[in-house]
C-alpha cells in the first residue's frame, strides 16, 4: 500500500542548495525522471484500456503515485533554489523522443519494471549524496513507494508468464 498524502505534506524543504536542485531536477525531469515514465504510462493506458482494463487500472494507480512524487519534486527542487522547468539539470529539454512506445503488453510491463528498478536506484543514489534530513525524508518516501510499485509490476508480469 502507498502511503498517505499526509506523509509527503509534512516534509518540510531547506533553502538554497544548488548542487540538491539539480540532483532532484534530474529525478524529475531527466530522460527517465518521473515526468517522462507519466507520460509514458499515460500513453500505455490509452491504448490497453480498451483490451487490458484490469492492467490499465493499475497503471493509471501507479501513474497517480507518481503524478504526487513529481508534484513534491517539483517543490523540492524550488525549495532548493532551483526551477523545476522541463529540462535535466544539463538543459537537456524533455520531449517525446524520451518516451517508448512499445505496443505488446509483455514488453509494457517489463520495460516499466526496468524503468522502475533505475528510478529505484537514481532515488539511493541521491539518497546516499544528500546530506539534508528533509530532502532524505522525502526520497525515503520516494524509495518505499518505488519498492512497491516494483512489486505490483513484477505481479503483474508473472501473471502473463503463466
Amino acid at each position: 500500500m502507498y502511503r498517505n498524502l499526509d506523509e509527503y505534506k509534512k516534509i518540510c524543504l531547506p533553502r538554497k542548495n544548488a548542487y540538491y536542485a539539480g540532483l532532484l531536477q534530474n529525478l524529475l525531469f531527466g530522460s527517465e525522471g518521473v515526468c517522462i515514465f507519466i507520460l509514458q504510462l499515460k500513453y500505455q493506458i490509452s491504448i490497453l484500456e480498451n483490451f487490458y482494463s484490469e492492467i490499465s487500472n493499475i497503471l493509471n494507480e501507479i501513474k497517480e503515485v507518481e503524478e504526487v512524487h513529481e508534484k513534491f519534486l517539483q517543490r523540492a527542487v524550488i525549495m532548493t533554489g532551483g526551477d523545476p522547468m522541463l529540462c535535466s539539470s544539463q538543459n537537456k529539454w524533455l520531449n517525446g523522443r524520451n518516451i517508448d512506445y512499445v505496443k505488446e503488453i509483455k514488453q509494457i510491463l517489463a520495460l516499466n519494471l526496468e524503468i522502475k528498478e533505475k528510478t529505484l536506484l537514481d532515488y539511493k543514489s541521491a539518497f546516499l549524496k544528500i546530506e539534508n534530513i528533509e530532502i532524505k525524508n522525502l526520497l525515503k518516501i520516494l524509495i518505499d513507494d518505488e519498492a512497491i510499485t516494483i512489486k505490483k509490476l513484477k505481479s503483474l508480469i508473472s501473471s502473463f508468464s503463466t
